[in-house]
């Protein structure tokens, strides 16, 4: 009976390890969400080497170059209004604007860009 109860208790030893092991994977990842277009922005080295006669207009940085920051255009003109109206929150859309920039293929085209966070949010872009 004793041999029993001590493998009973390895066992949820073993358990409880996994699960806690699960746990501090899932707090990390947490942990390294950005929290602002910024954040994301520092992820990426950027130089801009698609200028508008090259087709810059279609595609999509996720670096800063300069004053003009293209994920803070995207979240202003088409997520800030849903955040506000309250049918996305703040952190969904940074969250939905990491993913796109994570992995969508450079140069990021900016219809697939578009369509990623439609999908990802499930609203209209």
């Amino acid at each position: 009976m004793q041999l029993g109860n001590l493998l009973c208790k390895r066992a949820h030893i073993r358990v409880f390890q996994s699960l806690q092991g699960m746990y501090m994977s899932l707090i990390n990842k947490l942990l390294e969400r950005p929290e602002s277009i910024k954040e994301i922005n520092d992820k990426y080295d950027y130089e801009d080497v698609y200028f508008a006669k090259n087709g810059d207009a279609a595609v999509v940085s996720c670096g800063q170059n300069g004053s003009y920051n293209e994920l803070s255009y995207i979240y202003t003109t088409h997520l800030l209004p849903k955040v506000e109206a309250g049918i996305i929150s703040k952190q969904a859309a940074i969250d939905a604007l990491d993913a796109a920039c994570a992995t969508i293929e450079v140069p990021r085209k900016r219809e697939e860009f578009y369509r990623y966070l439609s999908e990802e949010l499930d609203v209209d872009i």
